[in-house]
């Protein structure tokens, strides 16, 4: 399966993203904040595809994504909202958008569809 960077402040939703895609056979790296993106980023480049909360405080996902398109610019962004799809830009490397609440299956069929185009 995929080397997966999942990067949300929330931790009870980064450990139950853990959980379930690590059972679903995928390789996870979590980050919680800008600065934990920067250290991941700076050790490993490796991702398959990325799962990007859009709003996070201190730095929002424009900024985390510009971070990950210099540093992986060909690894696929699924974003995930709560917000409006037009806040999020639809050209690559956001591969799509997933609005939140979501199912954790629906969003593995999403990675899923992600990681092997």
């Amino acid at each position: 399966m995929a080397k997966l960077l999942v990067v949300d402040d929330d931790l009870d939703i980064l450990e139950l993203l853990t959980d379930y895609l690590t059972s679903e056979g995928h390789q996870v790296v979590v980050a919680r904040t800008c600065a934990e993106l920067s250290s991941v980023l700076s050790a490993r480049t490796d991702f398959q595809g990325v799962v990007l909360d859009w709003c996070l405080p201190g730095c929002g996902g424009a900024e985390m994504l510009k971070s990950i398109v210099e540093n992986i610019p060909s690894c696929p962004v699924l974003v995930t909202t709560g917000h409006g799809r037009d806040t999020v830009p639809s050209q690559a490397p956001v591969f799509g958008v997933v609005r939140k609440p979501y199912s954790l299956r629906a969003l593995a069929l999403r990675i899923e569809a992600m990681t092997t185009t």
